[in-house]
């Protein structure tokens, strides 16, 4: 029996007239997560208005860290809607100078309220072996071929003491320069999904793909994997390094992670315990980025 070609899709850039559209096929894909995904859209209108951004999706801090009154090592944090802003992502690429010593107990006496802090840093950091204050949780595509090496925190301060502050200066908190588009994906004029691209300074070369979701009577093998294929040549089109994708361990993703497995993804990283629990009494949902490299 021959078989019936499959049409081609194509991506139409999210307005204001089909955003119900997108909305309704996010609330299908992602239920409990809509809420986040049309903040992500309002959050785009906003950004292509040329309106200022006051660090409505993602913020960027500078600390720079004291001994004895004189300045010693300067630190970047950024925080993001995304991820929750009680997850801390520290940048250690300006710590070189700093003792080892130092820095273990600048970081646990960390003067900002998280639940999660996330140590980024561009080479093997020797941390004592205890694994309940800082753990290695993996690597994350930098430029040039390189990675940046992933360490965490879960030890939140009780409180800061006047000595503590001491240590710490903070420095005025600025939006992080990031870029987004949203698309529908349409198959003969009709939407049937929806994807985007996003791109931050802090993780120069990815595109992450966002908030990507097909229509289940649409959702065959061959048409997610062609929205896939879209949404990494968006990526390519920007000349990055990398075309990867956030996740959850959540059951509910099961499927996906499969198909981003069969796509050609490889499992970058996974954080347990990344996401806050709803639940007192149980854990979190684990992170997991998924990506390919797209230049050789």
């Amino acid at each position: 029996m021959a078989q019936i070609p499959q049409k081609k899709l194509r991506l139409v850039p999210l307005q204001i007239r089909n955003f119900w559209s997108a909305v309704s096929i996010a609330r299908s894909g992602f239920g409990d997560e809509t809420a986040m995904i049309v903040f992500s859209y309002l959050w785009y209108f906003w950004r292509n208005l040329r309106l200022p951004d006051f660090g409505l999706m993602a913020r960027r801090q500078s600390m720079t860290l004291m001994s004895r009154r004189a300045p010693i090592a300067l630190a970047d944090i950024v925080t993001t809607a995304i991820h929750g802003w009680d997850v801390c992502w520290l940048d250690l690429e300006l710590l070189r100078d700093c003792p080892m010593s130092d820095l273990l107990t600048y970081l646990e006496t960390w003067p900002l309220a998280h639940r999660l802090l996330l140590v980024r840093s561009h080479s093997p950091l020797h941390w004592p072996h205890d694994e309940d204050r800082f753990c290695f949780e993996g690597k994350l595509p930098a430029p040039h071929g390189r990675g940046f090496y992933i360490y965490s925190s879960r030890s939140t301060p009780n409180g800061v003491t006047r000595f503590d502050r001491d240590r710490f200066i903070t420095g005025r908190q600025n939006s992080l320069h990031t870029t987004c588009d949203f698309y529908l994906i349409e198959r003969d004029g009709v939407p049937i999904g929806i994807t985007g691209l996003y791109t931050a300074d802090f993780w120069p070369g990815i595109g992450w793909g966002g908030w990507g979701a097909i229509n289940r009577e649409a959702a065959f093998r061959q048409t997610i994997f062609e929205a896939l294929r879209l949404t990494e040549e968006l990526a390519r089109a920007r000349d990055l390094q990398w075309f990867c994708i956030e996740t959850s361990g959540a059951e509910t993703y099961r499927l996906a992670r499969k198909i981003y497995e069969y796509y050609g993804l490889e499992l970058l990283i996974e954080i347990t315990d990344f996401f806050a629990s709803t639940d007192a009494w149980s854990k979190g949902e684990n992170y997991l980025v998924y990506g390919k490299r797209l230049t050789v």
